[in-house]
């Protein structure tokens, strides 16, 4: 499953985001299971629902742990994630067409295509 989003995430205390991408043109679209590098951010948006706005703070062990992230998270940093979940997309197809080769692409039928491509854009 993937999932477009905005969030922005900042130190514990803090009142300018490390990272954020609220105020590009295009939401982010990440992959649960794959591109979320955060346990606790992983399980946080497992409860969440289309549309629901969040804001999660995570003890070090369910963030970037004891040695955080030089040089923008210190070590053992408390962080909070502001999240605001656009909508779940079923992404199978997706993954599935993109593990063929160029020559098997090529013989999908158009709807599929324009399936896959919707899905991503």
């Amino acid at each position: 499953c993937s999932y477009p989003d905005h969030f922005s995430a900042y130190l514990e205390y803090s009142d300018r985001p490390f990272e954020s991408n609220r105020y590009q043109k295009y939401p982010g679209l990440m992959k649960l299971g794959r591109d979320v590098t955060l346990w606790g951010l992983e399980v946080g948006l497992l409860t969440m629902r289309r549309g629901e706005f969040s804001r999660f703070l995570f003890l070090p062990r369910y963030a970037y742990g004891p040695m955080g992230c030089p040089p923008l998270i210190p070590p053992g940093a408390t962080v909070l994630f502001e999240v605001q979940l656009i909508d779940f997309l079923d992404s199978a197809e997706v993954d599935d067409f993109f593990a063929l080769s160029l020559e098997q692409q090529s013989g999908v039928p158009l709807p599929t295509v324009l399936s896959v491509v919707n899905t991503q854009r």
